[in-house]
Order: structure tokens, then sequence, then C-alpha cells
């Protein structure tokens, strides 16, 4: 027994030796049991270790180790081959620009015809995808990249360093307004990703960042790899290295892929792929229902309940995710420029009832911050804040507001919004506050998406509609923080700043957690926007399809799927 540990002790020495300070840290972590398996699996990944070294660390440490493949590209399947695979999406809201995607049809195609560095991947983790693997300097403010070799694009050109340097800092660059600010906003500057040799990829970021391999990952959908030449109009040609090829694209209407046959990874199951596209959920579930497409992207409870009872048709795909409904409450307009009538407004929800009710189960509930529950550094110990009418009036009359106010609220119409701001509405009278909504389209409520030409950023009160991240930051950030491209609530707090800064620079779980602790303790003393659940990412098949993956972001990843 003596030999056997101290050979069991030597394996794990050598082990050791070959892993980074921080890598050697998440280790402990495991062995001390202050994380479970999976969230080993997932911080691991975000720090560049490969599955099977991985799978070496849960062995030594007494587990079989992570089911998981070691990259990105789904396995070959066993599916049919051939053929013409039919699919549904809703309409995007305006042109697919991979600079500024505003909307889940527009990741949705996307996903047929680009790639990523990393893939956000099931609960969620970081697989490789056109990175083969990538690690962080000491305090996190340089990342290295090692790209895939032998990967073109679908017109037949060479994928290189540079394609992946300039991608980068096209979307770092303020005059382009891409989404990526969101998250690259502080971190990011143009020139500051830099192509070293021909298989080298550098990030020096302007402060530190323990999860930014996220952030350049499928996390943020906007960091496609495209060419370095690229300059727009990405609807005429779907560039990119992805398994599909466009055939043909009418905006509004479908969308024809074709296999690639220069695709670096397995090559698709069938020969072609047809997306119809539709206005609203319920015709896309229709269509889904009477035989007319094979399988559909996301769709809503309320849309799809008649998926949700008919398991013996259809295969339902329900993955916990971040995606929310945020209610956005100005900060600097009255009467929501008193932190206590915001609150009481948060007081009048049944949260409890809109999971059960509104969404049949397929959420997690809210706590008026982005921490969903989904994610690991969510701080649990956080008390949950539950309907409490009496404490709203109260909050009310301690700000003036006795008899209640009035409100206008513009409601995103997609997905649940339209019957959730309905119940709000009605929840909301038993405190005295009277809503008015305004229901908008979805290219009328995004506008412009810059300040003063936006519906969502600029109204008093917007509820909106985020897609699933793998990680918080991208919300912190972009919705949150004083110089938020995306800070509808107009909120300006200095002590978040700080908290914010202090958290993303961290590395440790048990130190994110900490601070996450106390910025979800601030958002509910301070509540510029109501987080009142989670949804589920739902998506829908006839039970003769498999293969499918998809993402809660939005991707839908149909290379290795096929129909019976």
């Amino acid at each position: 027994m003596g030999e056997a540990m101290v050979r069991e002790d030597l394996r794990m020495a050598r082990m050791r030796s070959r892993h980074s300070e921080l890598e050697n840290h998440l280790i402990d972590e495991l062995l001390a049991a202050r994380l479970d398996r999976r969230t080993f699996v997932r911080r691991a990944t975000v720090l560049g270790m490969s599955m099977p070294a991985v799978a070496t660390i849960l062995s030594a440490c007494g587990d079989d180790g992570p089911a998981a493949g070691t990259g990105a590209a789904p396995a070959a399947g066993s599916g049919v081959r051939g053929g013409l695979l039919r699919a549904g999406a809703i309409t995007p809201g305006r042109a697919v620009d991979p600079l500024k995607l505003g909307d889940t049809g527009s990741v949705t195609l996307l996903s047929q015809t680009g790639e990523y560095l990393a893939l956000s991947y099931g609960e969620p983790e970081l697989r490789p995808m056109l990175a083969e693997s990538w690690e962080p300097n000491d305090d996190a403010t340089v990342w290295t990249f090692k790209i895939r070799q032998g990967v073109r694009f679908n017109d037949g050109t060479p994928m290189t360093t540079r394609d992946v340097a300039e991608t980068f800092n096209r979307l770092a660059d303020p005059r382009n307004g891409t989404n990526a600010l969101e998250v690259f906003d502080g971190f990011l500057s143009p020139g500051g990703t830099r192509a070293v040799d021909e298989t080298t990829v550098v990030f020096e970021l302007d402060q530190p960042n323990g999860s930014w391999p996220w952030l350049v990952s499928s996390d943020n959908s906007s960091a496609v790899i495209l060419p370095a030449g690229y300059s727009g109009d990405w609807e005429k040609s779907f560039i990119g290295t992805g398994p599909w090829r466009l055939e043909a694209y009418t905006p509004k209407v479908r969308a024809a892929f074709v296999r690639n046959d220069d695709y670096w990874g397995e090559p698709t199951l069938a020969d072609r792929l047809e997306y119809t596209l539709f206005e609203d959920e319920v015709a896309m579930v229709l269509a889904l229902q009477a035989g007319d497409v094979d399988l559909i992207g996301y769709f809503s409870v309320g849309a799809g309940r008649a998926l949700l009872g008919d398991r013996g048709r259809f295969t339902v795909n329900a993955i916990r995710s971040a995606a929310h409904s945020n209610w956005t409450l100005r900060t600097d307009r009255r009467p929501l420029d008193d932190p206590r009538v915001r609150r009481a407004l948060a007081l009048t929800l049944d949260r409890d009832e809109l999971v059960r009710e509104l969404l049949q189960g397929y959420a997690d509930l809210g706590n008026d911050s982005p921490f969903a529950p989904v994610f690991p550094m969510t701080n649990t110990d956080v008390p949950q804040r539950a309907q409490d009418i009496e404490q709203a009036k109260a909050l009310l009359s301690q700000a003036g507001l006795p008899d209640g106010f009035e409100l206008e609220v513009t409601v995103w119409n997609t997905g649940v919004n339209a019957a959730y701001a309905q119940l709000a509405q009605n929840a909301a009278r038993a405190a005295g506050i009277r809503l008015r909504l305004t229901m908008q389209d979805t290219a009328t409520f995004l506008g412009t998406g810059d300040f003063g030409s936006s519906p969502q950023l600029d109204v008093i009160s917007g509820i909106g509609d985020w897609g699933s991240r793998g990680i918080p930051n991208a919300y912190l950030a972009a919705q949150l923080s004083p110089s938020g491209v995306r800070n509808a609530a107009h909120w300006r707090n200095d002590e978040y700043a700080r908290l914010l800064r202090t958290y993303v620079a961290e590395s440790d779980l048990q130190a994110q957690r900490r601070t996450a602790g106390r910025i979800q303790e601030l958002l509910l003393e301070e509540t510029p926007v109501i987080y009142a659940f989670f949804p589920n990412y739902l998506t829908a098949a006839a039970t003769s399809v498999q293969g499918i993956v998809p993402t809660a972001m939005g991707h839908m990843l149909l290379a290795q799927a096929s129909r019976a």
C-alpha cells in the first residue's frame, strides 16, 4: 500500500510539473473538494488545458475523467448520409452582419458558415475550434493562442493568423461600432492582437482578464473569424470557415447551403441544408408540426406548448441558460431616479409564478442581477428577492409616492416578452403602479443600436431580450458599467465599476464568487435592471432527425445532423 501511494504521489508531482501556477491552483481546488468535477472541467478549459490533460488530472484524483471529446467540431455522425435537411428559424430583424448581430435568427444563420477560436458548449464549457490551445501569462494580461493549421475559408482561400488578428483588431475598433465592444471596451484596443508567426496569435490586453478565452469564443457571437480584407456585405457570400457554403439567400424568405468540400473537419452528412425564415414563432412551430421543416431553432414556451406535449413526434432540447428579458429602469429619469421606487417595482413580481406558469418550469429564478443560477461563479448565499406588496407600498410612500405612479414600458415583442409584460402590469397594480405597455418589433426596438436612435437604449423603461453567455461578463460590462454600450438604465455607480474591475481580473473561482456576492447585493439595493427569470433555450426536431448540436447562444451546428 505504501509503495502504491508513493507511485501515485510521484505521478501527481510529474503531472503538476507540466502545469502553470494558475493551473496548479485549480488542481488544488479540486483536491480540496472546493470544485466539483464539472466546474473543474469548465475552469480548466478556460485556462487552455487540453481535454486529455484534464482527463489525466481527474484520473489521478480518482475520477474516470470527462466524457467530452477533445475538439469542438461534432464527431462524425452515424446518421444517414446525403439528401436535404430542412430547418426553420426566425427572420433576422435586419441585414446579417457579423459585426452587428442583433437577434437569434442572425446568429443561427451565421453559425452555418462561420466559426470561432473556441466553442462555448454544453454546461457550458469551452472547446477548441479554430484555436487548438491557449494560455495566459501570470497576470492574465497576455493570452497566447495556437491557431489550427490547414483551414480554408469557404471561397477556397487559406485562413492565416493575420486573418485572426485582423478580425479582432476590427472588432476592437470603436469606429466600427461592433457588438464585440460590449466586452472588448477597456480590455482590447485596436492593434492589441498580433500575429506572431504562422501558428501563433497574441492578445495584449489593456488590463487583466481571467476569462479572456470566453470573450473571443462563440460566446461573443460577433467574433467569427473573417478574412483580413473583409469590408462588409456579408450576406452576399456568407464567408467563413464552417462546414457549409452558401448556395442562395433571399432575405426574410430562405437560405440554402451546400456542403463545403474544403472544410477542415468532418464533412456534413446531408448534401444540402435549407432554412425557411419565419416572421414569428407560431408560424415556425406550425411548420414543424405540419412536416414542412425537420427542425427549428429557438422557440418560447408560449409558442411551442404543443411541441412540449407531443414527445412522441418531436424531440425537444432544453438547455439551461443565462438568457433573459432585461427590464431596464432609467436611473436618470423621475421617478425611477430613486432606488426605492425601482426596488418597489421589482418587489411586485411573483417570480415563482412566472417560472411555473409563464415558462412552464423551463427557467431558473432571477434575482435582479445577471448572475444566473447556471453560472458557477454566482454566489448562492445572497437572499432571493420575492414578491412583497406591502414592502413595495412602504417604499413608494417613503419616496413620496403613496398613491403610486404611472410608467410607460416599451416592450420588444419577441419570445415571452409580451406575456411577461402583461403579467407584470397586473402585478404592479397591487402596489398602485400603473404600467402603460407599448409593443415594438425587432427593427423598431433595436433601432441603430446607438444611444439617441435606439428605443432599447433611450426609453424610460424597456423590456429587452439578451441571449445566453457562458460567463456573465458581457452583461456586467455592457448593461451595467458606466461606459457600457448597452447601459439602457443610464446607471452610474463608482462602487460597481470598482467591483467589476476586480471581478473581471480574477481567475480563481472562490474569489470570483466573493466579489460576485458583493455585486449581487449592490444590484439588489440599486435595481437598475430587473432580471426576473432565465429561460431554458428550447429547440425541437422531428424524432426522425438526429445529430443536432444547439448552443444556448443561438448557434445551430448541423454538420452531423441527418434524417433517418
